[in-house]
């Protein structure tokens, strides 16, 4: 069974997190496995609409990708072999008062463009197509279910979201004694299990401000001198939008 989760977050774009994000986990990806789309209440036909675009869209970008992994080898050889042809070819057919230089270019340009044609077709080959019907297939089969800890969550976010910006960013920044206020969430569920890793995954790839800022929240961590600075900085990113409701949740769920 493969875990997914909805996070509603009211006037905010939800969070959607699935394994089918991470491209890099293609070779993981079984057509054979159920899928489990789990949120804190019964959701909305429009959102089960955008779980199943979203879950498509990253099918098509994941098997695109595994395309690119298995052909490497043979897309390599392949441009090697139409470098050497290309550059012998004009080197014996055409004479040119630079010697060489002109060869290779025009060979580069012409490997360059074998290759990206070539990964188009294998990208429409169909065994690319049979990946992506059935993976596809079994995303539309997809089972709903409630998981009451995403409701925590989303309680969470919407709590630090009330706090006034400059004692959220203090509260981060771990500022004058102020700590984030602790979000109760129990993972050892077999279907929440895979959920802390996800999580931190998906806001490293679609969040990448908040990411950025979580990376440098556990540097500070180790210097209290620059903990006053990162609560500034905090403070005018959450000035001009960025969430930091988003950040402290991801802190607190990767401290689970």
């Amino acid at each position: 069974m493969k875990s997914c989760y909805l996070i509603q977050r009211g006037n905010d774009k939800n969070l959607f997190i699935s394994i089918y994000q991470d491209v890099s986990s293609n070779k993981e990806w079984n057509e054979n496995e159920d899928i489990h789309i789990f949120s804190a209440n019964q959701i909305s036909k429009e959102d089960k609409d955008s779980v199943l675009y979203t879950l498509y869209n990253d099918i098509d970008k994941g098997v695109d990708r595994w395309m690119t992994d298995v052909r490497y080898v043979p897309r390599l050889l392949i441009g090697g072999l139409i470098f050497l042809v290309s550059y012998f070819f004009f080197s014996l057919a055409v004479r040119d008062p630079i010697p060489m230089i002109d060869e290779m270019v025009i060979a580069s340009v012409i490997t360059f463009i074998s290759i990206v044609a070539i990964s188009r077709r294998d990208k429409r080959s169909d065994l690319s197509l049979k990946k992506r019907f059935e993976l596809k297939q079994k995303a539309s089969e997809c089972v709903y279910e409630i998981a009451p800890e995403l409701g925590a969550i989303e309680q969470y976010l919407f709590e630090c979201s009330q706090l006034d910006t400059i004692d959220l960013a203090d509260s981060i920044a771990i500022v004058d004694g102020k700590k984030l206020p602790h979000l109760p969430l129990e993972i050892s569920s077999d279907y929440m299990i895979p959920f802390r890793a996800q999580f931190l995954t998906h806001i490293r790839l679609y969040h990448k401000d908040i990411y950025s800022l979580y990376k440098r929240y556990l540097k500070v961590l180790k210097d209290e001198a620059k903990r006053e600075a990162f609560s500034a900085r905090l403070l005018r990113a959450g000035m001009n939008g960025l969430s930091l409701s988003l950040l402290a949740t991801t802190i607190e769920i990767a401290n689970q």
